[in-house]
């Protein structure tokens, strides 16, 4: 068994299971890519030397021949999309139950996901962009892969340092930092936007295709490996555990860019995009798990407290019964001396009923005191602090009729 994450005890065999079928998953494509499988939207279509006999036609090729863009388009706009679910969800899970580590994770997924989306941007020439797409969308996918290895780093890195509880709600400076992170990425694919000459990428000849793309992957490891199971020692929640596990799907889209994709659009392209959002959905998973872990903990402290107010509301009405058959004279009087209840014995012996008893000075029934009821109050925490828990004294009780009895007066 497995220590307990967000109150919750995982069995180890079903988070093997887990990996085992995550594994399996992001291996299924490449099995089907070996037995003839084509994922890929790759064309060789060229407008500049092709008629077309009808507008339709030329408009329905121009369509077919962007179809990899199309596809390139949606699967980075939905990781961002996935990326910014997160960070909300984050927040408001946050102010919830106060883990610090789930908005730095969610706020470090949400500063990637915007240099995708600066990526798809640009590549659709909706930023204004020089640069070849053939160099640009390669590289810049490197150099965004890279920022998201080495920020989940940083940003895990620093959990190792932080306890759970301990930290103050810094929401403002958690919220600052990724927007800083988030501009510095978006900055970096702006400039290579606006670059014209950038360095090559891709490789197709080369075991290695594209080897900007083995960089990020020896983050992805080290990150699986050190980092997050570090982590995970301080701040065992499952969103945190998700991540972990995420690293799985970060690591096969590498493996996919590096050593499978030889073009744009190509079959392992896409396999790799498409995988990417698995590794953006796994935390959001995490996030809704942790959710329903919150709510089943409320609703057991609400069962807990009602359970506890049914008890106390059973003690209270079995000492009310006591109090009220009992033959002595039972009053609670506040540290200021009024009298707030009275038992039946009370308000025959003084001739009071119990709405005239109520907030009437315990000096107003109990008159000749050896001291006064403040002076009683302080010896009794004397005596209380000596392991004694009741001052015994002799005194007048004062009826209603304004004649006074001998009283033996017993405070505790």
């Amino acid at each position: 068994m497995q220590r307990p994450l967000s109150g919750v005890t995982i069995p180890g065999k079903w988070l093997i299971i887990w990996i085992m079928m995550l594994v399996g998953l992001c291996c299924l494509p490449a099995l089907l890519m070996v037995v003839g499988v084509d994922f890929g939207n790759a064309t060789s279509h060229s407008f500049h030397n092709q008629t077309f006999e009808t507008e339709h036609a030329a408009t329905e090729a121009m369509f077919h021949a962007m179809s990899g863009s199309f596809l390139h388009s949606i699967v980075e706009w939905s990781a961002f999309c996935v990326a910014v679910v997160i960070a909300l969800a984050a927040m408001l899970h946050y102010r919830l139950n106060g883990q610090n580590s789930t908005p730095i994770i969610s706020l470090v997924l949400l500063s990637a996901g915007t240099m995708d989306a600066f990526h798809v941007l640009a590549a659709d020439r909706l930023i204004p962009a020089v640069a070849d797409n053939t160099t640009f969308i390669p590289f810049t996918w490197a150099l965004s892969r890279f920022f998201n290895a080495a920020i989940t780093i940083i940003g895990v890195g620093l959990l190792v340092f932080t306890h759970e509880r301990k930290n103050q709600r810094r929401v403002g400076l958690i919220l600052l930092t990724s927007l800083l992170f988030a501009a510095c990425g978006s900055l970096l694919v702006w400039g290579c936007a606006r670059y014209e000459h950038l360095p090559t990428s891709i490789y197709p000849e080369q075991f290695i295709s594209r080897p900007w793309d083995i960089p990020p992957l020896v983050l992805f490891i080290v990150a699986s490996l050190v980092v997050i199971p570090s982590a995970l020692q301080r701040h065992r929640n499952v969103f945190l555990l998700t991540i972990w596990m995420s690293m799985i799907p970060q690591i096969a889209t590498q493996l996919y860019m590096a050593l499978g994709s030889r073009a744009l659009f190509d079959s392992a392209f896409n396999v790799a995009h498409v995988i990417k959002i698995l590794a953006y959905v796994m935390p959001l998973g995490g996030l809704c798990v942790d959710y329903v872990l919150l709510h089943l903990q409320l609703e057991h402290s609400v069962r807990h407290i009602s359970r506890s107010r049914a008890k106390l509301r059973q003690k209270h009405d079995q000492l009310q019964a006591v109090l009220v058959n009992i033959s002595d004279a039972v009053m609670t009087v506040s540290r200021m001396g009024l009298i707030k209840t009275a038992n039946r014995t009370a308000t025959q012996l003084f001739g009071y009923n119990t709405k005239t008893l109520h907030n009437m000075h315990i000096e107003d029934v109990i008159k000749d005191m050896p001291v006064s009821f403040d002076g009683v109050c302080q010896q009794l925490d004397y005596s209380q602090s000596q392991w004694q828990s009741a001052y015994y004294l002799e005194a007048t009780g004062w009826h209603a009729d304004q004649h006074g009895f001998d009283a033996e007066v017993g405070v505790n």
